[in-house]
C-alpha cells in the first residue's frame, strides 16, 4: 500500500460538511486539535508527496519540523517519505544523523514490542483467552508499509469483562505488575518489571474506549465475530477495517477539546480511508449514524481530508451529513455516565470485581488519593474523601 494521495479540489467536499450542524467550519478546523502552523503543515505536504516548498526551508525551519514530527509521532514517516524523494540531501548532517538515531531506536524498539506482543498473546491463549489487538499496534502490522513507522507508546488489547481476572494472573505470570486501577478508566496498564524502556508496556481494555459516549459502540463479543488475522503474529486477531476507522474516529474525536491529539492518529484514519471501498465506507459510515457516533467520525475525517487529502466519496459525506435518527430514551441514557455505570455493574463478572469498581470511584486507597491531590501530609485525608465522593458522585450517577 503506498502512503500517499494526489492533490485535488477540496471545495465541494467540505461545503457539503459546513452545511451540517455541529460539524467543523474551515476556521474551527484551522484551530482544533493541532493549532495547525506551518511545520505540521510542511510534514503533511511532504507525506503525502507534495514535496514543491521544500527544497525552499530554511535550516532553522527543517529543525523545527524535525522536533515537531517526533511530538506528533510522525518522524520515522517524515524520514522515509524524505528518503522515497530524493530530500535527505537536503537536510545538514546533524539533521541526517539525529534522524537516522531515531530511526534506529525505534526499529529496536520495535522488535523487543513485538517480542513481547508474540509471548504474552501465547500466553493469554492458552488460557483460552483471545484478545483484540487494537489501535495503533493493529494498525501498524495491517496499514504502514514498515511497522515500525507506527510510533506508539504502548500495546493495546481489548478483551471480554469476564477474561479481567484471568488475564491479571496471566500477564503477572510473565513478568508484569499493574501499578493502578483495574476497572475506574475501563482498562488496566500491565509494566514490565525489568528496568528498561522496551516498548513492553500493555493496555489492557474491557471496554473499547474510555469516554461513557463511545464505551458501548463497539462490544467485544462484536468485536471477535468481524475480527481479521493480524499478519506476521501468532494467535494475533484485530478488528475489521470498519470497526478500526470507528475507534480511530472516536479516538481522535475523545481529544478535540485538548492539545493533545497528535498527527499519527489523523494519519491513521487516512490510510484506513485510502484503503476501503466506497461500498465499504458507506456501509461504516451508516452503522456510525446507527450507533450515534456520526458526528464524532464526521468531525475525524474532515480532519484527514483537511490534512492529508483523504479520499472520501461524496456519498459517505451525504450519510454522515444527515441528522441523527431519533433515538429513545434507552438508547440516550446508555451513552450517559449513570448508563454506563449500570452497564459496567451489569457486566462485571463477579461481585468482588463491582466492589472494586465503587472502591475506585468514590473510595480510593490513602496513598493514591493524596497523590491525585498532590498532598502529602494525611491529616488532609478526611476532607480529600469527602471531595472524591462528591466529586464521583456528580459525576458517575450524571446524565451526560
Amino acid at each position: 500500500m503506498k502512503d500517499g494521495s494526489t492533490e485535488h479540489d477540496d471545495i465541494s467536499f467540505l461545503c457539503l460538511f459546513l452545511s451540517a450542524d455541529g460539524f467543523f467550519g474551515i476556521e474551527q478546523v484551522s484551530s482544533c486539535h493541532f493549532q495547525m502552523i506551518a511545520p505540521e503543515k510542511q510534514i503533511c505536504r511532504v507525506l503525502t508527496g507534495r514535496t514543491a516548498e521544500w527544497c525552499r526551508l530554511t535550516d532553522n525551519t527543517r529543525d523545527n519540523i524535525l522536533a515537531v514530527s517526533i511530538r506528533h509521532g510522525v518522524h520515522g514517516l517524515l524520514y522515509f517519505a524524505l528518503k522515497k524523494y530524493d530530500l535527505l540531501k537536503d537536510l545538514t548532517e546533524n539533521q541526517r544523523a539525529y534522524f537516522q538515531r531515531k530511526i534506529t531506536q525505534q526499529t529496536g524498539v520495535e522488535l523487543q514490542r513485538s517480542h513481547a506482543l508474540h509471548k504474552v498473546l501465547s500466553a493469554l491463549a492458552k488460557e483460552s483467552i483471545i484478545p483484540v489487538v487494537i489501535k495503533g499496534e493493529a494498525l501498524a502490522h495491517t496499514h504502514y508499509q514498515r511497522s515500525s513507522t507506527r510510533e506508539r507508546g504502548d500495546i493495546d488489547l481489548f478483551i471480554a469483562p469476564g477474561d479481567i481476572s484471568q488475564t491479571i494472573v496471566t500477564m503477572t505470570g510473565q513478568g508484569y505488575y499493574i501499578p493502578g486501577p483495574l476497572y475506574k478508566s475501563h482498562q488496566f496498564s500491565c509494566l514490565s518489571r525489568k528496568e528498561n524502556r522496551s516498548g513492553c508496556h500493555i493496555d489492557i481494555h474491557w471496554r473499547i474506549n474510555n469516554l461513557s459516549r463511545f464505551a458501548k459502540s463497539i462490544s467485544y463479543p462484536d468485536a471477535l465475530a468481524e475480527s481479521v488475522k493480524l499478519p506476521g503474529v501468532d494467535h494475533g486477531i484485530t478488528l475489521c477495517e470498519e470497526h478500526a476507522l470507528l475507534l480511530a474516529c472516536m479516538h481522535l474525536d475523545g481529544f478535540r477539546q485538548t492539545d493533545r491529539a497528535r498527527l499519527i492518529w489523523v494519519y491513521d484514519i487516512h490510510l484506513l480511508l485510502h484503503s476501503m471501498g466506497e461500498d465499504t465506507l458507506i456501509y461504516w459510515a451508516e452503522s456510525a449514524v446507527e450507533k450515534q457516533v456520526g458526528d464524532a467520525c464526521s468531525r475525524s475525517i474532515l480532519q484527514a481530508r483537511h490534512y492529508f487529502d483523504s479520499p472520501v466519496p461524496e456519498s459517505v459525506g451525504m450519510i454522515l451529513k444527515k441528522q441523527q435518527p431519533a433515538v429513545s430514551f434507552g438508547d440516550c441514557f446508555s451513552q450517559t455516565n449513570l448508563g454506563l455505570l449500570i452497564a459496567d455493574l451489569q457486566d462485571l463478572p463477579s461481585s468482588r470485581a463491582r466492589s472494586l469498581l465503587f472502591l475506585e470511584l468514590f473510595f480510593p486507597s490513602p496513598d493514591n488519593l493524596l497523590a491525585l491531590y498532590k498532598k502529602t501530609n494525611r491529616m488532609w485525608l478526611p476532607y480529600l474523601y469527602c471531595r472524591q465522593i462528591i466529586q464521583g458522585v456528580i459525576k458517575r450517577l450524571s446524565l451526560r
